[in-house]
């Protein structure tokens, strides 16, 4: 008797569970990811994918407000002329937005690229995205976890293989310690040509940039900010906010500080814009739409490499939704894309 119990109780529960993950993507707009979730959190963040962006004929102006004259002129070098901007520079269809808040959803981030919102989204309103005929996909946004040493770089006292070097007296510019890291990479002759990184534009995603009034930092040219972990752009460390650190200054002053006789970063006359994707606050430190969005603000300026000095070592422990190598084909994580 005692058996049959438990058989009937396993059942039960196992057809409540296939119920429940059938009932949720009865019209096949939801991933795997989103259904194992859905049984586990009551609160998911999801990428929610439109049909298309609307009256596309009436909107082809749209996208030449947003992406910048030095995008487009950076674009050409490799683009057809008549192709320097598509749908995807289109923003997402603003009706579309309107009809998913108006399901009480909290939207965080928009891509252009993807026609995607990314939202927090209790796992009861699911069916309700589900109905909107603009909705054609909801997936999983991938959430990472490392550890908070992962975030700072290792002490001077920390022990290992360094490797030095010697200033030969030919160099123009004093580099101070900072010699060594330069010369790895034959920074110096480079320099010696009068090449410091002018008429390039690049984009830094870290944490918190907390001392940019620095003197390494004080003809740097830092064309823009934004924040995307806290939505608003101010990069540095503000009372009450997320993403504090000094990451995302550490990893800067190595691209292009400078301050002679003792930091000289290899593109310290190339122009900045400093998005802060990071919040170390956090046991999911970067969600993928934070760098998703910060990509697409600064192709948008026209931005032409990207310094992305974030490591990942593992996801959440037990996710039954974590990046495996299976993942890692060059076309399958949205931010790879």
């Amino acid at each position: 008797m005692k058996r049959t119990i438990v058989r009937i109780s396993v059942i039960t529960v196992f057809f409540v569970m296939y119920f429940t993950s059938a009932s949720l993507n009865a019209q096949g707009k939801l991933s795997s990811r989103v259904v194992v979730a859905s049984e586990q959190e009551d609160q998911l963040l999801v990428w929610i994918t439109f049909n298309d962006k609307g009256n596309l004929a009436a909107r082809q102006t749209e996208a030449l407000g947003i992406v910048s004259p030095r995008a487009i002129q950076r674009r050409s070098k490799m683009m057809p002329l008549d192709k320097l901007t598509d749908e995807k520079d289109i923003p997402v269809e603003n009706s579309y937005i309107k009809q998913v808040e108006q399901t009480g959803v909290t939207i965080r981030q928009q891509s252009r690229w993807f026609n995607s919102v990314s939202a927090w989204v209790n796992r009861r309103k699911l069916r309700e995205l589900e109905k909107l005929n603009c909705v054609a996909y909801i997936d999983l946004v991938m959430r990472l976890k490392k550890s908070a040493n992962d975030m700072e770089f290792k002490s001077s006292s920390d022990k290992g293989s360094t490797v030095t070097g010697k200033s030969t007296g030919s160099e123009t510019i004093d580099y101070g310690a900072s010699f060594t890291q330069n010369n790895q990479i034959n920074v110096p002759a480079v320099h010696n040509l009068g090449v410091w990184g002018q008429g390039v534009m690049i984009a830094v995603f870290d944490a918190g940039f907390n001392n940019l009034v620095h003197q390494a930092f004080d003809s740097m040219n830092i064309v823009a900010t934004r924040d995307f972990v806290n939505g608003d752009s101010s990069v540095a460390d503000d009372p009450g906010q997320m993403g504090e650190g000094s990451h995302g200054t550490n990893t800067l002053s190595v691209c292009g500080g400078y301050k002679p006789g003792q930091l000289i970063g290899p593109s310290f006359r190339a122009s900045y814009v400093l998005a802060k994707t990071e919040n170390t606050e956090s046991e999911t430190p970067l969600e993928e739409d934070n760098w998703i969005a910060a990509i697409e603000w600064a192709e948008g300026y026209g931005a032409d490499i990207i310094s992305s000095p974030l490591g990942y070592i593992e996801m959440d422990p037990g996710s039954a939704y974590s990046y495996t190598w299976q993942w890692m084909n060059g076309d399958s994580c949205k931010i790879t894309k």
